[in-house]
């Protein structure tokens, strides 16, 4: 015992240890978190702790909390720029979620795997996730978050040049922002709207959407950091109106966005852009500038790694230069710039560079030209193949959708009709046993109805007895009346002779009387017995019954006894309940002599707290009840104990006899 109590204090000592590590540990791993929270740059620190991070949720159990844990470090590897490492972890994180089915979840690590696609311009897989993403966010009923998904897709659209789509998937995008009021995405979907238009040369709504983004701003500024926002809108209205050669109005914007408080602290990316917009538009609108105007925004791009920028600057230099009639400064320029495009595929730069190459070198014009041909060729096949994938992915991802559709509809259906045929068999069940049970209530009826004809037969048997019996007691009575009576009247008279003689001759004629008055003696003896014997007979009819089944019952190796409450009225108690009693009586009677081995036994019937108790006692072996089998006649007892809403109780011990005790309502009660 004290062993097993061990074992089990040690049990429950070892899952609250087991539980207080759990605890520890992620209290380390969230003490890590806010220390890697806290670091400005990627140093060798912080790259210590990640690996410690990583170490220490790499023990715990894979579940919703592991999950969450998980999706922190993949942020912090984003923070930082651990592409590879955001990306695996990413990529764990949707496995995990599609086996625990979490489409919250599986929803988020699509988008987020699609960002990262996006990040790294490989938009076909880009728009591949976030088409899966935007059809777990509907499974989900998320449809505050498809927006911004979608809009991401209108990007990658716009990025590939198919204009026409991208206006599509922004407004959609538009429509979900203003149903929820997301001012964020609202202003994002002016801006895109603004850029599409603006690719298609329709400057008056580029201005627009603009114009309805920079309103956005100005209503919301209160609610997000909208300063680097603000520069950027200004930049994006600049440039239309530099395109559409409006150079006043688009040095105005510039400046408005250089004049954004702090903006070269807060994205110095953004403030490099607008100088070099602005130092642009103003060698456009003739105004004086210098070679360094563009040197500071092409450094600043360089040391940032923004090699699109870095692009720009120097075909803007080249084309300073070449205005300038500096034609080797130019060419220098524009090779780097065309070297650098090559590199980054960035089509439409290199064939802008290949036509100021060919201005700066005519003699080499041709081959420029053709070459411009050859580029616009491939941007044009390239533009076609990705509007073609990212159709047939959209297809494909339908198609996947539409086909789990179908098997849940289909598994629907089969829950449907498996539920229907289940309330159908229940059904039939439910009938079978309730015609079932009506059987058993009409073979129930009719053995009560046949216990009540035969309990009648017998009292009409009783009765007939009776009967007999009476009409024997008005013989004996005539008999007495007449027979006996008037022989006594004659030989008292003939007696009366010896008051007046007494010789010897009357006295021996005399004797003969005194033999007769001897056999009178004998029929009123006899008579005597009769009637001592008929005593009973005016009990009522039932009682007699017990009494005949107890004698007849009673043998040479069992003597019974009986004992019955002279309070019990059996003439008020009906007929059902007689002949249950009888029948119980009878069933104790035959289980004891057939197994007790008693030689005596004892039937009690008394009022018991006004409800009437049976009591059948023997002397006999007795019984374990706690291992006895219900055999057919305690069944049938217990059976009419309960038709009659009584008790029914059985003492008994082993070589001690047995007692069964039953306890009944009489008929007020019932």
């Amino acid at each position: 015992m004290n062993r097993f109590v061990l074992i089990v204090i040690f049990f429950f000592v070892s899952c609250k240890d087991k539980a207080i590590k759990v605890d520890q540990d992620y209290k380390s791993l969230d003490s890590i978190s806010q220390s890697i929270d806290g670091s400005y740059y990627y140093s060798a620190a912080v790259k210590i702790s990640l690996q410690k991070y990583k170490t220490i949720l790499e023990q715990k159990d894979k579940d919703s909390t592991y999950r969450i844990y998980l999706r922190k470090l993949s942020n912090h590897y984003y923070n930082f720029g651990i592409w590879q490492d955001y990306i695996a972890t990413c990529r764990k994180n949707l496995k995990l979620s599609i086996i625990s089915k979490d489409s919250v979840l599986i929803a988020r690590y699509y988008r987020d795997i699609g960002d990262y696609h996006f990040q790294f311009a490989t938009n076909d897989s880009s728009y591949l996730y976030y088409t899966r993403a935007v059809k777990w966010l509907k499974t989900t009923k998320q449809e505050e978050k498809i927006g911004q998904v979608i809009l991401s897709m209108a990007k990658l659209q716009l990025y590939e040049n198919n204009f026409a789509e991208s206006e599509i998937q922004a407004v959609k995008a538009l429509k979900l922002a203003k149903n929820f009021n997301d001012k964020r995405l609202i202003f994002d979907c002016y801006n895109v709207l603004g850029l599409v238009f603006y690719e298609l040369n329709d400057f008056e709504k580029a201005i627009y959407y603009y114009g309805m983004a920079l309103e956005q701003l100005n209503r919301s500024k209160d609610e997000f950091d909208s300063n680097d926002l603000f520069a950027q809108t200004y930049n994006n209205i600049g440039i239309v109106y530099q395109k559409s050669e409006q150079h006043t109005k688009a040095i105005e914007s510039f400046v408005k966005g250089l004049n954004t408080p702090n903006l070269k602290k807060i994205n110095l990316l953004s403030y490099a852009i607008l100088l070099d917009n602005l130092t642009y538009s103003r060698f456009q609108n003739h105004d004086l500038v210098e070679e360094k105007d563009f040197l500071v925004p092409l450094k600043i791009r360089d040391s940032l790694s923004n090699k699109l920028g870095v692009i720009i600057s120097y075909t803007r230099l080249g084309e300073f230069n070449l205005s300038k009639r500096d034609t080797t400064h130019a060419l220098d320029y524009f090779n780097k710039g065309l070297e650098l495009s090559k590199e980054v595929k960035s089509y439409r730069d290199e064939m802008v560079l290949l036509d100021f190459l060919s201005l700066c070198e005519p003699t080499n014009r041709v081959a420029y030209k053709n070459e411009i041909i050859s580029l616009k060729d491939k941007l044009l096949n390239k533009e076609r193949l990705i509007r073609n994938k990212f159709i047939r992915i959209e297809y494909e991802t339908d198609e996947l959708i539409f086909e789990k559709e179908k098997i849940s509809r289909q598994r629907t259906l089969i829950a449907i009709f498996s539920t229907i045929l289940i309330v159908f068999l229940s059904l039939l069940y439910i009938i079978y046993r309730q015609k079932s049970n009506h059987k058993i209530l009409l073979l129930n009826q009719m053995q009560q109805k046949s216990n009540e004809e035969i309990f009648n037969l017998m009292i009409d048997q009783q009765n007939k007895i009776e009967e007999g019996r009476n009409s024997e007691r008005s013989r004996i009575s005539k008999e007495l009346h007449d027979g006996i009576q008037s022989r006594l009247l004659g030989i008292r008279l003939n007696l009366s002779i010896l008051k007046v003689k007494h010789d010897k001759a009357t006295i021996e004629n005399s004797i003969k009387y005194l033999e007769q008055l001897k056999e009178l003696e004998r029929e009123v003896r006899d008579i005597s017995h009769d009637l001592n014997r008929d005593i009973y007979f005016n009990k009522e009819s039932f009682l007699l019954l017990i009494e005949n089944l107890v004698k007849e019952t009673s043998n040479d190796s069992i003597e019974i006894s009986l004992k019955v409450d002279n309070d019990i009225i059996w003439s008020e108690i009906n007929n059902v309940f007689k002949i249950n009693v009888y029948r119980i009586i009878q069933e104790g009677l035959q289980n004891i002599t057939k197994h007790s081995k008693a030689n005596k036994a004892s039937v009690f019937a008394d009022l018991f707290e006004g409800k009437f108790r049976l009591r059948i006692i023997d002397n006999g072996i007795g019984v374990d009840v706690t291992k006895i089998k219900k055999g057919i006649g305690l069944s049938n007892i217990t059976d009419r104990v309960k038709l009659l809403n009584g008790t029914f109780e059985l003492k008994s011990k082993t070589n001690n006899g047995t007692e069964l005790i039953i306890i009944i309502p009489t008929n007020e009660q019932n």
